[in-house]
C-alpha cells in the first residue's frame, strides 16, 4: 500500500464471524480469491515468507541505529531480574535441562534392583555422590559400548561400582518423558545380572564375584579370558580351566 498508494485501495468487508473463527475464514478466502498482494499463503503465519535484500538490508540499518533510554534499559533489566527469580523461570529451566538429558540406569548390586533416573543430577541425587563421580562411570561404560538395558550385564562385567554398590549407564531404548515429577523413578523388575563363581579346584575353595571384572581381578587374568571361559563352558556343558586351577560358571540369582 505504501508503494502503490493507500488511493489505489478500497476496503470491503466480506463477512462478520467470531474472532475465534478470524483465522479460518481468513484462510478460506485465501484459498478461493488468491489474492495477489497476499504474500502469506496462510493466515496467521509468515511461513514461506522471504524478505528481499534490500528489505532485510534496510531492516538491519534500523535495528543498528535503534537505542535505548537509560529508564528502557533499566526497566528490561528489572523485568529479567523478576522472571529470572520467578518459580515459572525455575520450572522452564528444568523442563529445558530435562528435555536435553538422557535418562540413566541405576543398578543397586546389593538389592538387585534397576532404576531410572531422569538425569545425570538426578542419578547423582539418588546415589547420594558428586554428579563428576556419575559422569566418570558413565563416561567408562560408554566406551565399552553399553547404551541399553539389555547390557546390563555387560555393564557389570566392565563397568565401575560406585560406593562399591551402585553401577550406572546410560538407558537409551526407555527414555523418560513425563518430567512433571521431580522424584519421577521408575523400577525394571526382571534382574538381567548374573553373578560369577570360581571354584578353586587345588584348595577345594568357592567364591562368588559381582561380575567378570571382579572374577578376572580375583584369579589374576584378564577378563577376556574368563569371559570367553564362560561362553565355553556353557555352550559346550564341559568345564575349561583357568590357569589349570580355576573353574568358572554364572550363578542365577
Amino acid at each position: 500500500m505504501l508503494k502503490n498508494g493507500y488511493s489505489n485501495f478500497e476496503l470491503h468487508i466480506l463477512e462478520y464471524c467470531d474472532s475465534d473463527k478470524v483465522l479460518q475464514r481468513e484462510q478460506c478466502y485465501i484459498d478461493l480469491l488468491y489474492p495477489e498482494y497476499n504474500m502469506c499463503k496462510i493466515a496467521g503465519s509468515s511461513r514461506d515468507f522471504k524478505h528481499s535484500e534490500e528489505t532485510i538490508a534496510k531492516m538491519s540499518i534500523l535495528a543498528k541505529a535503534r537505542t535505548l533510554t537509560t529508564k528502557q534499559k533499566a526497566s528490561r533489566l528489572n523485568a529479567l531480574k523478576v522472571y529470572y527469580s520467578s518459580k515459572e523461570y525455575k520450572e522452564d529451566l528444568k523442563k529445558l535441562h530435562m528435555k536435553k538429558s538422557r535418562s540413566i540406569l541405576v543398578y543397586d548390586t546389593l538389592e538387585n534392583k534397576t532404576t531410572i533416573q531422569s538425569s545425570i543430577v538426578e542419578a547423582a541425587s539418588f546415589i547420594k555422590c558428586d554428579r563428576r563421580t556419575v559422569q566418570d562411570s558413565l563416561k567408562y561404560t560408554k566406551e565399552k559400548g553399553v547404551s541399553n538395558p539389555e547390557g546390563a550385564q555387560s555393564v557389570l562385567q566392565n563397568g565401575r561400582l560406585i560406593k562399591k554398590r551402585y553401577l550406572v549407564y546410560y538407558n537409551d531404548k526407555l527414555k523418560v518423558v513425563d518430567y512433571s515429577n521431580h522424584e519421577l523413578i521408575r523400577t525394571i523388575d526382571k534382574p538381567v545380572v548374573k553373578r560369577v563363581e570360581i571354584l578353586d579346584i587345588l584348595n577345594n575353595q568357592t567364591s562368588v564375584h559381582l561380575s567378570i571384572s571382579d572374577a578376572a581381578l580375583a584369579i589374576g587374568c584378564n577378563q577376556s579370558t574368563v569371559s570367553r571361559c564362560l561362553s565355553h563352558n556353557k555352550a559346550n556343558g564341559v568345564s575349561r580351566l583357568i590357569k589349570k586351577q580355576f573353574e568358572v560358571k554364572y550363578i542365577n540369582d
